[in-house]
C-alpha cells in the first residue's frame, strides 16, 4: 500500500527500531528463552524471534535474536547488561534501518 500519512500524525506515531542480537554462551551456560527475553527487556528491547545454534565441537550455544524497541534503541544499555551476563563469551548488537 502506498498511503500518505499527514506529517502531524506521523510525528505522533511511535517510532520502532530493529536490531539483530547474537549471544554466544559457554557450554552448559545458556539460559532459557524467558531469561534471554528478560535480559533484553532490561534495555527496552522485545524479542521478536530467537534462533538457536549449537557448535557441536566446542559446545558453545548461540542465540540469534531479532529484537524491536522504541527508537532510538538503547544499544549502549544492552551492551552494559551483556558485559555482566554470567556465562556469556561473546555477543553482537547491530541496529538495522528497517
Amino acid at each position: 500500500y502506498n498511503v500518505r500519512v499527514p506529517a502531524g500524525i506521523a510525528a505522533r506515531l511511535p517510532q520502532i527500531g530493529v536490531a539483530d542480537v547474537g549471544l554466544r554462551w559457554r557450554a552448559g551456560a545458556a539460559p532459557r528463552e524467558a531469561e534471554v527475553r528478560a535480559l533484553l527487556a532490561g534495555a527496552g528491547l522485545r524479542c521478536v524471534r530467537i534462533g538457536h545454534v549449537l557448535d557441536p565441537v566446542e559446545g558453545v550455544r548461540e542465540h540469534q535474536i531479532k529484537a524491536k524497541g522504541p527508537a532510538p534503541l538503547r544499544i549502549e544499555d544492552l551492551v552494559l547488561r551483556l558485559n555482566t551476563a554470567d556465562g556469556l563469551v561473546g555477543f553482537s548488537a547491530v541496529p538495522r534501518d528497517d
